[in-house]
Parts: structure tokens; C-alpha cells; sequence
């Protein structure tokens, strides 16, 4: 079956808010071959990320959270939920 690994939005957010901890957290996404997660995932991570635009969207793009969530479906495509 290989390697599985239960994400939670932990992960996922450091990321997509490119943490200090981000390599860290790719790194243990690639080593992966079975991700699997629940549905609070997504919508931790998208919570989280709408606060962050809201709290910062006088420095950031304004695309930056639809290009954020859009990744943020990328990586969740690739778990089982």
C-alpha cells in the first residue's frame, strides 16, 4: 500500500502561508504515496486563509486568496477524505 500519512490543515497551511516551517511541510507531503484527511481539513485551511486576506489585503495581491484556495484544491485533490 506504501507510505500513508493523515494530514490536518496544519500542514497544509504552513504551506500555503509559506511558514518558516514550509520545506518542512512539503518534505513530509512528497514522502506521502497515500494521503488521507477529513473534510475539517479543507475548511479549517480555507478559514484560515480567508482571515489571513482580510487581515493583510492592504499588502497582498487581490488575487491572492482566490490563488491561494485554488491551491489549497490542488492538495486536497490528492488526499483521500
Amino acid at each position: 500500500m506504501g507510505s500513508v500519512h493523515y494530514f490536518d490543515s496544519s500542514v497544509l497551511l504552513a504551506i500555503l502561508l509559506d511558514e518558516k516551517r514550509k520545506a518542512s511541510a512539503v518534505d513530509f507531503w512528497n514522502e506521502a504515496t497515500v494521503r488521507v484527511s477529513s473534510i475539517l481539513m479543507k475548511l479549517e485551511a480555507i478559514t484560515v486563509v480567508r482571515r489571513t486576506y482580510e487581515h493583510n489585503k492592504s499588502r497582498l495581491a487581490s488575487n491572492w486568496m482566490t490563488a491561494k484556495v485554488q491551491e489549497l484544491e490542488e492538495y486536497v485533490q490528492g488526499c483521500r477524505v
